[in-house]
């Protein structure tokens, strides 16, 4: 139901733990980030972002995104203040996809696969690690929701 009104009461959020809170607030946007309100995307694409990552690293995360979705993801890390991670993934794009990164997600991979394991491995595993361990995103998560309630509780 896209059209459903999937925030939750905050009554509901009262004595939920950090991880169950911010899941929860993303779940509606959390298989298709065309639902949910806007903060329910950014938590849900950023949090992807960061344990597509963990799973395999950068050069994984851009093998799997389309070009808008990892654009989506890394002005999130923006909005949501998390600068440092941003960063990561930018300059990790830069190192495996150059200043100009194809749009189309074959002609990416096609660039990805040319590069060498231990290269990534040298130059972009540092930027992995930056952006590993996801609860370092939850102090940004408050603040965002604190600023935008409405986006996440609907009385």
């Amino acid at each position: 139901m896209p059209n459903a009104d999937r925030r939750l009461r905050r009554a509901d959020a009262e004595h939920l733990s950090d991880d169950d809170l911010f899941w929860d607030l993303m779940a509606p946007a959390w298989d298709d980030a065309s639902h949910g309100t806007v903060g329910q995307r950014l938590l849900a694409v950023t949090t992807y972002l960061v344990r597509d990552v963990a799973n395999g690293g950068f050069h994984q995360a851009l093998w799997n995104r389309e070009a808008d979705v990892w654009d989506e993801a890394v002005a999130a890390l923006g909005t949501l203040g998390a600068t440092e991670h941003a960063n990561a993934a930018r300059d990790a794009s830069r190192l495996l996809l150059g200043d100009h990164p194809p749009r189309v997600l074959d002609e990416r991979r096609e660039r990805l696969d040319r590069i060498g394991r231990s290269w990534v491995a040298q130059h972009v595993g540092p930027l992995d690690e930056r952006m590993h361990d996801e609860t370092r995103l939850w102090p940004h998560y408050r603040a965002y929701i604190a600023a935008h309630p409405d986006e996440f509780f609907r009385d």
